[in-house]
């Protein structure tokens, strides 16, 4: 027996703090409720973790901006509610009354100053229906030069994204029945300058058509034949979305600058798509690369809510008169954005997601009786009365299509909210399967490595008695 190195004690000692380590280990995930407790206990897990936290915060933080900007919206149409009703509503029914040869001079006058007083009242809304100081309904549009004020010829890129799964194999013929009034009705708008693609889309499949080698053909011949020659396709999937945004990626569309919208997609589908998550980031892309959509489609408020968002037109795909509402109500729509002047709403952007370029904008308008056609309208005599009848409709129509707007602005921001709560569920529910600790295996561990600590104690008291007696040999 030696003095001079106690193994058996050293041996002891080691054991002894690995298991009073795992002990406290144990005791702070327990008392924690956490597995990770520091990048030591699961460094990768750690980095996972953390980044799933970030997300989460940050979809709880956009959900709050949401709200805010639910609230602003709601803010803006009830001024505008306000604005049709009572006030233009009433300015209608003066207007009516005043038409009326039974009214003496005086009784006009009288209703000419109520007007003035309505026009006031109207004016006072739109310039103080306000969120936050900032102004929602006397925002001013910013006018953009058209093509032929600036010498320009008037130009159109229309790409035709066409669904063909199904039932929409022989729709497609119907578009391509009407393709040469469509360019009639383009013409008659001054738009001589146009070029058409077309997209063929099933499943997850996308088709450029392609003429003579371009993707773009002016001969309307040639485009009602490439149409009216779909091959038919089975029932399937529609990417919408994606479609779209193949369309971005892969046409070269011309561009004026600021002399006007010549950049126009037009979707033919009967049906919203199976993609429609990519919604907001399709109209992002159309945003920043300013290109107008327009719709064939029946009923389906996602898609109803991308084209208001671009000042696009649609066509009803359930109406029996829908072909020749393609060539005309579709085509005009088109015409009017690429030769003639148009007007870009003032914009909000909100900030919807945790990560860059997760964005809402939402359009703001100008419900002045100057922005509305109505400041300087009078009642007599009679053909003013009449004319001022005309500018009222149109001032209600006006407001209503923009309450739309604004309910359409609200059902998004609490769809999207709806998404973000259900990411953020999934992320937490993610990160807590990495990060919190079992009770019941921790509890385990600590009897466990309680019990070998003990142990260890007691052989290393053993070890350390040992050398003592190597002195009862010499005595």
């Amino acid at each position: 027996m030696n003095i001079s190195f106690n193994g058996a004690g050293l041996t002891s000692y080691n054991n002894m703090l690995k298991h009073s380590k795992q002990t406290a280990k144990s005791m702070n995930r327990i008392a924690s409720g956490i597995k990770i407790n520091s990048a030591g206990d699961d460094a990768a897990g750690l980095s996972i973790t953390q980044k799933m936290k970030t997300q989460i915060r940050g979809l709880e933080t956009a959900n709050r901006n949401i709200q805010t900007g639910i609230n602003l919206v709601a803010t803006a149409e009830a001024g505008l509610e306000l604005i049709e009703n009572p006030n233009l509503l009433r300015m209608k029914e003066l207007t009516i009354q005043a038409a009326n040869d039974t009214l003496s001079a005086a009784d006009k006058k009288a209703i000419q100053s109520e007007i003035d007083q309505i026009k006031e009242g109207i004016n006072d809304l739109a310039n103080q229906t306000s969120f936050s100081k900032i102004n929602l309904l006397n925002v001013p549009e910013v006018q953009k030069v058209s093509p032929q004020s600036g010498g320009l010829p008037g130009q159109a890129d229309i790409v035709f994204v066409v669904d063909n799964t199904g039932s929409m194999n022989t729709i497609q013929r119907e578009v391509a029945q009407n393709v040469a009034s469509f360019y009639e009705e383009l013409d008659s708008h001054g738009v001589s300058d146009v070029r058409v693609g077309i997209m063929e889309f099933w499943d997850d499949q996308f088709s450029s058509k392609k003429f003579g080698g371009s993707l773009w053909s002016s001969d309307s011949a040639e485009i009602e034949d490439v149409l009216g020659n779909f091959p038919n396709r089975s029932a399937g999937t529609e990417n919408t979305m994606t479609a779209i945004e193949h369309v971005v990626n892969n046409y070269d569309f011309r561009d004026n600058g600021e002399t006007g919208s010549i950049k126009h997609i037009v979707l033919v589908t009967n049906e919203p798509g199976d993609d429609l998550s990519k919604l907001q980031a399709t109209k992002d892309i159309l945003n920043d690369k300013a290109i107008v959509v327009h719709g064939v489609y029946s009923s389906a408020p996602q898609l109803a809510d991308l084209i208001n968002s671009r000042q696009g037109t649609s066509v009803d795909l359930s109406s029996s008169n829908w072909g020749k509402e393609l060539s005309t109500k579709l085509a005009k729509g088109i015409g009017e954005l690429a030769s003639e002047e148009r007007y870009e709403s003032t914009s909000l952007t909100l900030q919807v997601g945790p990560n860059s370029g997760d964005t809402y904008h939402i359009a703001l308008t100008d419900a002045t009786t100057e922005a509305l056609g109505i400041d300087k309208v009078v009642i007599d005599p009679w053909e003013e009365a009449m004319e001022t009848l005309k500018k009222v409709d149109n001032a209600i129509d006006r407001v209503l299509s923009e309450r739309g707007k604004f309910g359409s602005c609200q059902n998004e921001l609490e769809r999207i909210t709806q998404i973000n709560k259900t990411t953020s569920m999934n992320l937490t529910a993610a990160a807590s399967r990495i990060e919190d600790a079992d009770l019941a295996e921790e509890a385990m561990k600590l009897a466990k490595s309680s019990i070998l600590n003990q142990s260890a104690e007691a052989m290393l008291l053993q070890a350390n008695q040992q050398a003592g007696e190597v002195l009862n040999l010499l005595k």
